[in-house]
């Protein structure tokens, strides 16, 4: 395809992405009304299958964001770089990270449960939207921590970036629609022997930013770390890391008799939202989907057919 076709790949690229927030926009609709419809539970008395809980965020086990490195019971983030330019750029996901392998607690007045929140959809108050066209501009000045993490990420070849990152900290409100289920059957801990999962790449992440941890790393105090010296560390705190995950596993499992986890045939919401700001904002998300999916389709194929018809191929 010649350079001045890429204009046509793009205008389908966007019908699909029309159709696609239409399905999205009524898949939307459909969790709101579930969310609605469904009655909220205390932790105590809650039945088995699909549950609202509402409560605040405690953690199971101990988590640190990779931005901050606070102690949370929740993150996702995800940093986008612009490549290209003019009519021709487009954004690139070069880092993505959550702790979806990382069990939290929902607490209420009666009790305590785990959730796992592999699969699940995050809606927060307070995420982290940041865009710049030079990262010193805005990161380093606003939010130098933001702009600490940004700089050890590899791979960034512009300063042109878009950080998004849902955290969750203990004591937030917490709004959970999922499925509940005995924690000791062996369909649910087959299920949650599955989530337990690590990322090589996170864990030299959360080993660099330790200096304890990487002085410990020179094993023959030469003052530096020698590539078997770090192999031999990351494989080490790699095996620790995943031990405890499975050591939480298992203390959840026996410590509590019931989980929540992803519904097998339904949704899978964790909000810090209270449930009205919840379905307000579903609804509102919606609305923009249902109709400025089939605008975004119908635009792209009035300019498929003028650029066709008028300019050719």
């Amino acid at each position: 395809m010649s350079h001045d076709s890429r204009d046509l790949l793009l205008a389908a690229f966007g019908c699909c992405v029309g159709a696609r927030l239409f399905y999205k926009g009524f898949r939307d609709l459909r969790l709101e009304r579930a969310i609605a419809d469904l009655p909220t539970s205390k932790v105590r008395s809650m039945a088995m299958g699909p549950v609202e809980l509402i409560g605040t965020a405690a953690q199971l086990t101990p988590l640190e964001d990779p931005i901050y490195q606070q102690p949370c019971v929740y993150y996702r983030i995800d940093v986008e770089e612009e490549r290209g330019s003019g009519k021709y750029s487009h954004w690139v996901n070069i880092y993505h990270a959550d702790s979806n392998a990382t069990p939290l607690l929902l607490v209420d007045d009666t009790g305590k449960v785990p959730v796992y929140p592999e699969g699940v959809e995050i809606y927060c108050h307070g995420i982290i939207d940041r865009k710049s066209s030079w990262l010193g501009n805005l990161f380093s000045d606003v939010d130098p921590s933001i702009a600490g993490f940004l700089s050890s990420i590899p791979g960034r070849t512009t300063d042109t970036l878009h950080v998004i990152a849902h955290i969750i900290r203990e004591q937030e409100p917490l709004c959970v629609l999922g499925y509940a289920a005995q924690a000791q059957q062996s369909s649910t801990l087959e299920r949650i022997a599955q989530r337990i999962d690590l990322s090589w790449g996170a864990v030299a992440r959360r080993l660099k930013s330790d200096p304890a941890k990487l002085q410990a790393l020179d094993v023959n105090k030469d003052g530096a770390i020698d590539s078997q010296e770090w192999d031999a560390g990351l494989k080490k705190e790699f095996n620790e890391e995943l031990e405890g995950q499975r050591k939480s596993v298992h203390q959840s499992v026996m410590t509590f008799p019931v989980v929540v986890l992803k519904n097998p045939n339904g949704f899978f919401v964790i909000s810090n939202e209270s449930k009205r700001e919840l379905v307000a904002a579903i609804e509102s998300q919606a609305g923009l989907y249902i109709f400025g999916g089939p605008l975004l389709f119908m635009a792209c194929v009035v300019y498929l057919y003028w650029r066709v018809m008028f300019m050719g191929f």
